[in-house]
């Protein structure tokens, strides 16, 4: 059944080419802070505080920037912002190399704010391309793609930076970045299916107005986007607090292998998250990630701590296709794109988030801290996700049709099934 559905999900026209087109737009992404964090420090001589600075204003860039971007796509269309990305990245990167350090800090803000990652593109896509059934499988797919571009997007900037040059590296990125936002651009996948466009069309039509993406956000939808954050928090806060351990304890030079073997496993748990046959509530999914990392700072020597993170690694990518699948649900006709790429956001504000609170704690307290202080959130969160979340559709107001003026008649009592 796991291969079929699979196969059905890739068996979508137009699917695959933007699956391989967003892989590519996914390396450079992942590999950005690395890269300007070696530049800041190697090749502008500057301190790894000013380095963090500069990464943090990428990131701010990036998560402040992925609202607007949102509903500049649902009014514009994704080929536009495209556009308007590949005009900032190619600016950004192709100076970079001839920029003093406050203005490349500046600039690499600037480069957040106007970013289109290539999982939102991915995202966009499967909501526009795949059918709602089939949509858990082609969200665990990507998942699981981006745990693959964790895994190499990193490495590989390493190298250009530290065999090749800093400079060098940047201009790479930029070039690699500009390719796959042009070809993106070419490409340009349907965001919405074509019933959701109509019927969108026709509620404006009968009520004259065109509601704001922004003012169509919901409690169930901030549940999610919560849970999303949080699970963000959870995976780069044990990724920090297994580093952290294993230095205490001497055991420094296993932190790769350590980390690689947590990659393999995320890229498991998605592939095997992607047949199941429905996706998995995301309270449960929240919940299961959080309560897996909190025995982690119980395990001192390696090899234990390899084995001991396998069920958190293993809920990696379904955490996330699950949230995905919810959040894509949940989004009104007309304001996916605004909704999706908020999604983004979250997740680059859980990182941001999780990383520092576990470190901090790790430092306050030890192991058993480090690995509780983002697992006793994500269990927070979760509990709120599931009572938020519990019983939404049945007080949904069934939506107003324009009908022939017809003899007064009983109100319908069959229920209504929301197009999601």
């Amino acid at each position: 059944m796991g291969p079929e559905k699979y196969r059905q999900v890739l068996a979508v026209p137009g699917f695959r080419s933007v699956l391989l087109l967003g892989l590519l737009a996914k390396l450079p992404v992942v590999a950005i802070p690395i890269v300007l964090t070696l530049h800041t420090a190697l090749g502008l001589g500057q301190g790894y505080g000013q380095a963090g600075l500069v990464a943090g204003a990428w990131t701010a860039g990036v998560t402040i920037g992925a609202p607007f971007q949102g509903r500049f796509i649902d009014r514009r269309g994704l080929r536009a912002m495209l556009l308007v990305a590949v005009v900032g990245q190619g600016a950004f990167w192709g100076l970079a190399p001839l920029m003093s350090f406050p203005v490349f800090v500046a600039g690499a803000l600037l480069s957040g704010l106007v970013l289109v990652p290539g999982s939102t593109v991915i995202r966009l896509a499967i909501a526009g391309l795949v059918p709602q059934e089939q949509r858990h499988t082609a969200f665990a797919l990507d998942s699981t793609l981006t745990s693959l571009s964790y895994m190499a997007g990193p490495a590989l900037a390493v190298a250009a930076a530290t065999q090749v040059s800093t400079e060098l590296a940047l201009l790479a990125l930029g070039a690699l970045l500009l390719g796959t936002n042009l070809a993106l651009a070419v490409r340009n996948p349907q965001t919405e299916k074509e019933e959701e466009q109509q019927d969108q069309q026709g509620q404006e039509n009968l009520t004259g107005a065109k509601r704001s993406g922004l003012g169509r956000l919901n409690l169930p939808l901030i549940a999610v986007f919560a849970a999303t954050l949080a699970s963000g928090a959870i995976i780069a806060g044990y990724e920090v607090a297994i580093v952290a351990t294993l230095r205490a304890e001497g055991q420094i030079e296993w932190t790769s292998l350590v980390l690689l073997l947590s990659g393999i496993c995320s890229v498991v748990g998605g592939l095997a998250f992607g047949a199941l046959p429905r996706s998995l509530p995301v309270p449960l999914a929240t919940a299961l990630l959080s309560l897996s990392v909190l025995p982690l700072g119980l395990v001192g020597e390696w090899w234990l701590l390899a084995l001991a993170v396998i069920p958190a690694a293993v809920l990696y990518s379904p955490v996330f296709a699950a949230t995905a699948t919810a959040a894509s649900e949940l989004s009104g006709k007309g304001n996916r794109a605004t909704v999706m790429s908020i999604y983004g956001a979250a997740i680059s504000a859980g990182s941001a988030l999780g990383a520092p609170v576990a470190g901090a704690a790790f430092d306050a307290a030890g192991p058993v801290a480090g690995f509780a202080a983002t697992g006793v959130l994500g269990a927070a969160v979760a509990l709120f996700a599931a009572v938020v979340l519990r019983g939404r559709g049945r007080a949904e107001p069934a939506p107003q049709q324009e009908t022939e003026p017809a003899a007064p008649a009983a109100p319908s009592l069959q229920p209504v099934t929301q197009e999601t």
